[in-house]
């Protein structure tokens, strides 16, 4: 008496990456059976379609541009997959506020990255970490009353050519990453008197712009550290205790400043014999 056709729909899932106020796309990936059917993606705001994306049918993925459409937090964002005129998938889109991370210049040999935050979130904030070539080597402090920040950083920033950013995070979500312009280890200088065999210590004088930074000056004997000495950066000199361990005028003597495990100057030791 009556026939009508049965719509077939396969399963089909939706991927998508929280999207920050401000940035330009919505993006994700989507997955399922029989894929070549779907046709488009689009973006609901408040239930209403408002924008078509594009799919990339190799990746998997989808890029929908916002255009200013997502002004605030509280809308109610979705995206949607259809086959045809045809709605096969929907999900809903978290929707981060703006936020705003700087960092201050780092100069290799001081201690902390440090800088500042802010935004819509930034209560919300959990940890900002320390990243160097992509991969996270050094949890943060941050102040959450004047929203600054600062990460240990000795030994770990070894060349301005690294990667260097910050990173903060509510839980395991990034909120905003930012890029650290690192500078060199600075102009210093350092000098050894000359040394005579027998004589109770190595000295010397040592300058530059940013003596605060050194933490220690160290003796080395044929490339090995074999004693760390005492400075004074109000009369910018040092002296090390060397009494027997300097035997010989052929062996290869040197004196270092160090930051930490940095290095940031190495000097030649002349030796003299009685």
């Amino acid at each position: 008496m009556k026939r009508a056709p049965v719509s077939i729909v396969s399963d089909y899932n939706l991927a998508i990456s929280p999207y920050q106020l401000g940035n330009a796309s919505i993006i994700g990936t989507y997955s399922g059976t029989n894929l070549n059917y779907i046709t488009k993606v689009a973006l609901l705001i408040n239930g209403v379609a408002v924008k078509d994306g594009t799919l990339n049918m190799a990746a998997k993925t989808f890029q929908i541009p916002i255009d200013g459409l997502i002004k605030d937090v509280n809308q109610k964002v979705e995206v949607a997959l259809f086959a045809g005129n045809m709605e096969v998938k929907r999900a809903t889109v978290s929707i981060i506020g703006s936020n705003d991370l700087i960092a201050s210049s780092y100069q290799i040999g001081h201690s902390y990255v440090t800088g500042t935050y802010s935004g819509t979130d930034a209560d919300l904030i959990t940890k900002i970490v320390l990243l160097i070539d992509g991969v996270i080597v050094k949890n943060g402090s941050f102040n959450a009353t004047e929203r600054t920040f600062q990460i240990y950083a000795g030994g770990l920033i070894t060349s301005s050519k690294q990667k260097v950013e910050v990173a903060m995070y509510m839980g395991n979500l990034e909120l905003k990453r930012a890029s650290v312009t690192v500078s060199g280890y600075g102009d210093y200088s350092l000098t050894a008197s000359p040394h005579t065999i027998g004589n109770t210590y190595v000295t010397g004088t040592q300058s530059g712009a940013s003596l605060d930074v050194i933490t220690k000056v160290v003796l080395f004997v044929d490339g090995v550290i074999v004693k760390n000495g005492a400075f004074n950066h109000t009369t910018k000199t040092f002296q090390i205790y060397a009494s027997n361990l300097i035997t010989s005028d052929t062996k290869k003597v040197e004196v270092a400043l160090f930051s930490d495990n940095t290095e940031l100057k190495r000097a030649p030791v002349t030796i003299n014999t009685k």
